[in-house]
């Protein structure tokens, strides 16, 4: 059945049909080249390719685009069209030699390729034939595929546009015009002709594109009439075309209402609404009553014509259904559409006040839920982190560093000397008790001797002398003994400016050379630090005097300080957080550095903090119970105006 070429060739030539649906080639031409290909492939006396024009299962209308051969049979392949569907991709006609098949597809087929052949065709042994002309039916439906979405990415925003400004027209006749010029722009078209049909009668022209005035009544409006009522009686779309295959040389001038052009296409916009099946169709088609309008495309460039085709199932279906209602809507009294516009305008008006009190209500009822429910209510507090376990090393009399043994960050035994102080003051006082104590000595041994010089004992003045030197000795020795002993107090004071380490640990203190050497330190004053890093640690915090009311009306009973949480982080690792617990409040307050009055507070930590510094700056927060999330969020404004307006 087919003529004997290699497969191989056959491929060939469908990736050279390919590549030709990819050029500026005519559509025509292309169809053409490609049906003939095919003929001489299946050796058929007739190919046509036919395309479907009108969205409804139950008026689809086949219309041929291209057709070579001995004789025309598109009338008789259009009638066996509809038999193909999304289960069979072909079927024969009854004398078996008029084959019909569509690309493989799961839906209804949009184009369909059919072949008379020279031979009849056995069903079962089809199979070969079926696959051949799918493969030309895929390569043309790739053109139509493509032109199409060029199509309607160029002109379906222009739609678009039509139907908002139709929504707007005021009167049939203006809308009416605005689809007529509107769909001539859209497909190209020389003349779009609307028909209305109403009370059974022959549809009458209601608009044309390019004409303005009242449309007269020549034979080019008698014969659209009668076109329009051929589409009205057979309820599907009519196509009239040239010969198929040939170009016609007519050049009409159709806005002057001469003549109609060589390619027409006219639709019954009934059957193009996707809403209507097949049982509300027929009813449409019986109720004579209703207004039913058609629209009559007409072209003088066949190209035009089959591109237009190719979308019209696709872009027809959008305008029926908006047309229908809007002309539906024009048809009612001026009186009526007034009140209804009137009744629509308040409607919406009532619905959109109550949509928005309705909306306002549940947000204004949402937002008092959130803003009333309990929140966690915490103080922000600066504070450092330092060990628990820390002794400063104070100055026990007035004097200056004479020696300096450790340094800043150095580490130290318990015991162990630190530094050893001059006291000038403390040595002039051991020295004069020195001096004294040498002064009573020479004066003793001066008694002693006048004691030893009186020789005769006999007489009463020797023996009253007696008794008052040894009076002045005994007092002489009274004093000595009181002197020695302020020595001996002196000396063990002057061993307190050997200061020494209290605690095992490491000395802290900044820059302690130059704070030190060669300056005068007053009694009491404090020398160094030294604080044990291996104890536990804890946060020294400074609590503002504003924050520490809401501190102390937490805690019921400060017994219990060790219960109340505390979470901070480290300046330098904000990201981890770590846990402490209040341990000691101040019952006084004090201002240090003048910028404000602060609450002393301790709070031990919890676990050990991994390269913790002694006296790094930490942030931490200080949990006080719940308050309601608005309290929590406007507190700073809220003392404010108490503090402004209340007092």
């Amino acid at each position: 059945m087919i003529a004997s070429i290699e497969l191989e060739q056959i491929d060939q030539i469908l990736d050279q049909l390919e590549s030709l649906s990819l050029t500026a080639q005519s559509k025509r031409e292309f169809y053409e080249v490609a049906i003939s290909r095919l003929q001489t492939l299946l050796r058929a006396q007739t190919v046509t390719y036919l395309i479907r024009v009108g969205s409804h299962l139950a008026s689809k209308s086949w219309s041929p685009v291209a057709e070579v051969g001995d004789s025309h049979m598109w009338h008789e392949a259009g009638s066996l069209c509809n038999q193909i569907d999304a289960e069979n991709s072909w079927t024969l006609s009854d004398d078996r030699q008029l084959l019909l098949v569509s690309k493989s597809q799961t839906g209804h087929p949009d184009a369909i390729v059919a072949a008379r052949l020279a031979h009849r065709v056995d069903p079962t042994a089809a199979k070969d034939l079926v696959q051949l002309m799918q493969a030309f039916a895929e390569i043309l439906d790739l053109r139509n595929q493509r032109e199409k979405e060029l199509f309607l990415k160029d002109q379906f925003p222009r739609l678009q546009y039509a139907l908002g400004v139709l929504a707007q027209a005021t009167d049939l006749q203006q809308a009416a015009m605005i689809i007529a010029n509107e769909l001539q722009d859209v497909f190209c078209a020389d003349r779009v002709t609307l028909a209305v049909s109403n009370s059974g009668r022959t549809p009458q022209i209601l608009a044309v594109s390019g004409v303005a005035r009242k449309i007269l009544p020549t034979e080019t409006a008698t014969e659209i009439q009668r076109v329009c009522h051929e589409a009205k009686a057979a309820g599907r779309p009519v196509l009239r075309t040239s010969k198929p295959g040939e170009h016609s040389p007519q050049s009409v001038k159709l806005n002057n209402g001469q003549l109609l052009a060589p390619c027409i296409a006219a639709f019954p916009l009934c059957t193009i609404a996707p809403q209507l099946n097949s049982e509300t169709l027929t009813s449409v088609k019986a109720n004579k009553d209703i207004d039913q309008t058609y629209i009559m495309f007409e072209w003088s460039d066949p190209e035009k014509f089959l591109t237009s085709l190719s979308v019209m199932s696709t872009v027809l279906p959008t305008l029926a259904p908006i047309w229908q209602a809007q002309s539906r809507w024009l048809r009612q009294p001026s009186i009526l559409r007034i009140l209804g516009s009137s009744s629509v305008l308040i409607k919406q008006t009532l619905n959109r006040w109550i949509v928005r009190t309705s909306v306002a209500i549940v947000g204004l009822a949402i937002a008092v839920w959130v803003l009333t429910r309990p929140a966690e209510f915490r103080i922000e507090i600066p504070g450092t982190l330092e060990p628990v376990l820390q002794q400063t090393i104070y100055a026990a009399h007035d004097g200056y560093i004479d020696q300096l043994l450790v340094a800043d960050n150095s580490q130290v035994q318990k015991g162990q000397q630190v530094a050893m102080m001059r006291s000038p003051e403390l040595e002039l006082q051991i020295q004069e008790a020195r001096g004294q104590i040498r002064a009573n000595q020479e004066r003793r041994n001066a008694l002693s001797l006048s004691l030893n010089q009186i020789s005769d004992t006999q007489s009463v003045d020797s023996q009253s002398r007696q008794q008052t030197v040894g009076s002045e000795i005994r007092q002489v020795d009274i004093q000595r003994q009181s002197m020695e002993q302020r020595l001996e107090a002196l000396v063990r004071e002057s061993e307190k400016l050997k200061l020494t380490a209290p605690i095992q640990g490491v000395i802290i203190s900044r820059e302690i050379v130059k704070s030190l050497e060669s300056r005068p330190i007053r009694r009491g004053d404090a020398v160094v630090r030294v604080v044990d890093p291996a104890a536990n640690w804890r946060l020294a915090l400074r609590i503002k005097d504003s924050d520490v009311g809401h501190v102390k009306q937490h805690l019921s009973d400060f017994t219990s300080l060790g219960n109340d949480r505390v979470e901070f982080v480290l300046v330098s690792n904000p990201a981890k957080q770590h846990h402490a617990r209040l341990s000691w409040l101040a019952n006084s307050s004090r201002n240090p550095d003048g910028q404000g009055v602060i609450v002393d507070a301790h709070a031990d930590i919890d676990q050990s903090i991994e390269m913790a510094q002694i006296g790094a700056t930490v942030q931490a927060y200080i949990y006080c119970g719940q308050r309601p999330l608005w309290y929590v969020w406007s507190r700073p404004l809220l003392e404010t105006i108490q503090r402004k307006l209340w007092f």
